[in-house]
């Protein structure tokens, strides 16, 4: 059973401990609770108990069936095997979908012997969903996953069965997220010309997925100044844009690069003078800048001035004692503030956050103005980065006035 809150799986645990005694436990960041309501083991000894009554792949000897029940946070949802149960339930749906999957994927996996998985989910009373839109929302981006990766398994319910324009729709529309009108920046609009692309075109899709690194490419564009250069660069998980315009060098977001480079199927491809290798070498140079720990400049830099306004915030006592965040809102907190110790937020996103930051105090506000702008992945890769990774040059588009 899953929950995202620690005070949520709290209070299951004392409820069911009750019905069966000795039967149930609670595993979340501070340890797992079993046995009875007082004890509290560490992490290395509550997983173990874990994998020995859920996990089929320890040996037959280790395995045991003393626990009939388990009750743990998002902190459970990678990296461990419970598929020798076949049920699960999702006492609260996150917000994000991919928490979804990983639940189900820790008992939905290949080696268990059971023919079905049962899912059971609570969903928001009709009443509170009116405000929160989760219902709608959850269901519509899981369906997304059926329609582009193919998935094969129920995860919500049985309905799911949205069409793929209405469901394309709904997702890339504003509305269902913000309650206001108009289109705004959905990376899912992109994900849909791909899997078009896949299925209408397999040849192309092959030839995009097998472009090799540092591939360029460039074409003459209507109403620029001068030449442009935009480089996508990756270090570990880190994935950053930058436009070379004028002999200066600045990071974009994915949606400038892409508003940028977008051009017609027909466009043809124009041959790249040489100033191309200077307007390169450029970017890496300010891309290796901006990844580098300590190097970053701290007078005299607006990006870097946003960046301390957010931190300064996140360490504001009424934040940081805030007692609503559940365990995956903590995770994501601490990833954010490895970032910004990093130097590796956009200096634009630094700057919208800070913007809308200004306008609020509710804590609940400020998490969700950070996870509209900044992403789970961009999180994992500030985790994972490290000086001696390898700096790399994916692709470059170069565009000509």
């Amino acid at each position: 059973m899953f929950t995202e809150s620690k005070e949520t799986g709290d209070y299951i645990y004392d409820a069911l401990i009750d019905e069966f005694p000795g039967q149930v436990m609670f595993y979340s960041s501070t340890g797992g609770r079993h046995t009875d309501k007082k004890l509290m083991s560490n992490h290395t000894v509550s997983r173990d108990i874990i994998t020995s009554n859920f996990d089929p792949n320890r040996k037959g000897k280790e395995q045991v069936d003393n626990l009939k029940i388990l009750i743990a946070t998002d902190v459970l949802a990678e990296g461990i095997n419970l598929h020798r149960s076949n049920v699960l339930v999702n006492y609260d749906l996150p917000w994000n979908p991919t928490r979804v999957l990983q639940r189900a994927g820790r008992v939905n996996r290949l080696g268990s012997r059971f023919p079905k998985v049962h899912i059971f989910n609570f969903f928001p009373t009709t009443q509170s969903d009116e405000h929160l839109g989760l219902a709608v929302n959850i269901t519509n981006k899981i369906q997304m996953f059926h329609d582009i990766l193919g998935e094969d398994a129920k995860y919500l319910s049985d309905g799911e069965e949205f069409g793929s324009q209405e469901l394309f729709n709904t997702l890339n529309s504003k509305t269902a997220y913000t309650g206001e009108d108009g289109e705004g920046d959905s990376e899912l609009k992109y994900l849909e010309l791909m899997r078009k692309i896949r299925d209408e075109q397999p040849d192309l899709f092959d030839k995009i997925k097998n472009l090799p690194k540092k591939a360029r490419s460039g074409f003459k564009k209507e109403k620029l100044d001068s030449d442009q250069l935009v480089t996508f660069f990756r270090i570990g998980k880190l994935k950053k844009f930058y436009i070379n315009d004028s002999g200066k060098s600045g990071e974009i977001t994915f949606f400038d690069a892409v508003n940028v480079l977008e051009c017609k199927p027909g466009t043809k491809r124009a041959t790249i003078p040489k100033e191309y290798y200077h307007l390169l070498q450029t970017n890496k140079t300010r891309f290796e800048l901006d990844t580098t720990v300590g190097d970053e400049p701290t007078k005299g830099s607006g990006g870097r001035s946003n960046a301390k306004y957010i931190e300064t915030r996140l360490k504001d006592k009424s934040f940081k004692n805030f007692k609503g965040f559940t365990d995956s809102n903590d995770e994501f907190l601490n990833g954010v503030r490895e970032m910004l110790a990093q130097g590796t937020v956009a200096k634009k996103t630094a700057q919208l956050i800070k913007t809308e930051l200004e306008k609020t105090t509710d804590p609940l506000q400020i998490l969700h103005i950070l996870e509209k702008h900044i992403r789970y992945v961009a999180i994992e890769g500030a985790q994972n980065a490290k000086k001696f990774q390898k700096r790399e040059v994916i692709l470059s588009g170069y565009l000509i006035k």
